[in-house]
């Protein structure tokens, strides 16, 4: 069953992302800048581990992907990157790119909220 990226609830527990940054809009926003700054990198070579078969890079990046989406309150993006870190750490990628598929879409969602948050948080500091 295939989900359209607009179907896909929200994803990112706003309310969870500044409890974490203790109420703090402005370091939520620098939470965001280094998002924004990793993220890129670490889903291009996630791809590649994928792609390549290289069960070692996509252990590392699912992993580290795992815990920038338990920052940004990404409950969902953080299970299935979970799930990524774990068929790596297993050898075993069967199935990783179907996976990469659901993941990147639910990632394209966080991205897009995360947007809405710095936009939000934008106009509150330049009313």
């Amino acid at each position: 069953m295939h989900m359209a990226k607009d179907e896909l609830p929200t994803q990112v527990d706003v309310d969870e992302l500044f409890d974490l940054a203790a109420g703090d809009p402005e370091i939520v926003g620098e939470i965001l800048v280094a998002f924004q700054e990793e993220y890129p990198r670490l889903m291009a070579d996630l791809r590649r581990g994928v792609a390549q078969g290289d069960p070692e890079m996509v252990r590392e990046r699912s992993h580290a992907l795992k815990g920038i989406c338990a920052t940004l309150g990404a409950a969902r993006a953080r299970d299935e990157a979970h799930v990524l870190e774990k068929m790596g750490k297993g050898g075993d990628l069967a199935g990783a790119s179907e996976l990469l598929g659901r993941f990147e879409m639910i990632m394209q969602k966080v991205c897009d909220e995360l947007t809405l948050v710095r936009d939000e948080l934008a106009s509150a500091k330049n009313p």
